[in-house]
């Protein structure tokens, strides 16, 4: 193995300086064994670029590599199989903290979420139409105990949804919804001024524009302002939206209709 080892090479390294952690290393020279200076032993000589905790923040995303590295029975570890995640720690300039710590586990259940809600953001995207994305949100009201009427279709008037939210006391109030297929940055005002009109349409007292987006553009921002010193509304998008919906397609005791 160290013959196929190269100068320019970069190697893994476990067990160093601990169990714990492991040293990536550059191979700043070739094999050599006839070194009296070291009693004749085999040597490959390197230069250390940094050593990583397995378990610290920058690495513990990486787990296919961590994974190889604990069944590699020998202490150095070839790169060829992991090659980019090795160079993509070379090139990374993480603080002392951030490769010498393992993460904390409340930093790691975070991590995970955020992961999982970039994932149904992908899923979504490949298979959901307008209308499926709308039934989806309609469900997602219901889940939560809101009385909910589909109502979308050539003549929505405004609302692809109408909800019944009870006050009590006798007392309830009207709310218009529209759903909007926009994904990355919103900055179409359309859903805004369609729920401008559920208010003349529907005689509703307050609206929300669900949109797919993780942000909202500045148009639609401004728009969304000028509108909310007349009418209530608001948006419902992003983390907030995708947490909802990861809850509602986990929830293997709901049966959507």
């Amino acid at each position: 193995m160290l013959r196929e080892i190269h100068e320019g090479d970069y190697v893994v390294v476990k067990n160093l300086p601990d169990p714990q952690h492991f040293a990536i290393v550059k191979v700043v020279g070739g094999y050599s064994f006839e070194d009296p200076d070291i009693g004749y032993g085999h040597v490959l000589p390197a230069e250390i670029i940094n050593t990583f905790h397995k378990y610290s923040q920058v690495v513990e995303s990486r787990s296919p590599f961590i994974s190889a590295l604990d069944r590699e029975q020998h202490p150095i570890r070839r790169t060829r199989q992991h090659h980019q995640t090795v160079i993509d720690l070379v090139k990374s300039d993480p603080t002392a903290e951030e490769k010498d710590k393992p993460e904390p586990f409340k930093g790691k259940i975070e991590r995970l979420r955020q992961s999982l809600l970039t994932h149904i953001d992908d899923m979504l995207r490949k298979n959901l139409s307008d209308s499926g994305t709308e039934k989806l949100v309609l469900e997602m009201l219901r889940r939560d105990g809101m009385e909910v009427l589909w109502n979308a279709g050539a003549g929505e008037k405004g609302a692809d949804i109408l909800w019944n939210a009870q006050l009590g006391y006798g007392l309830d109030s009207k709310i218009a919804v529209q759903v909007k297929m926009h994904w990355d940055n919103d900055n179409d005002t359309t859903g805004i001024d369609q729920l401008v009109r559920a208010f003349g349409s529907h005689q509703v007292q307050a609206g929300l524009l669900v949109t797919m987006a993780n942000k909202l553009g500045p148009d639609l921002q401004r728009r969304l302002e000028d509108v909310q010193k007349v009418h209530n509304i608001r948006v419902l998008y992003g983390v907030e939206l995708y947490k909802r919906l990861l809850e509602l397609v986990a929830d293997s005791n709901l049966e959507i209709t």
